[in-house]
């Protein structure tokens, strides 16, 4: 994906979801297996970013960015991601948004002081 494509995710996602990232397809996550199993995640390719992120924000679950430093590589070096990939995950971010909120085990919507 390159840079602006991603710039315009990450944004969209911050105003979408009242976040604050700085790279929300940063391909590097790390969070308990119990966290990621709650999520319920259904996306099978690259929109799975959209889907993880947008589920740990909505349950109200803070997301710590660090900085990694990589490499981009090229279609002919093996690059997986196209544009029509770009559009299924702003489709993912929208289609999330719109979505009631999860609730906890309290029956409280996750996120949301009610």
């Amino acid at each position: 994906m390159t840079r602006a494509a991603n710039a315009i995710l990450t944004r969209t996602t911050n105003l979408l979801f009242g976040a604050a990232l700085t790279d929300m397809a940063c391909g590097y996550k790390a969070m308990a297996a119990s966290r990621l199993r709650e999520l319920g995640l259904r996306a099978t390719r690259f929109e799975l970013e959209a889907e993880l992120t947008a589920g740990l924000i909505r349950r109200g679950i803070p997301i710590i960015e660090v900085p990694v430093r990589y490499r981009p590589r090229s279609y002919r070096q093996g690059k997986k991601i196209h544009p029509l990939d770009g559009l299924r995950i702003l489709w993912t971010l929208v289609r999330l948004r719109l979505r009631p909120r999860p609730r906890g085990p309290d029956g409280a919507r996750a996120g949301v002081v009610e």
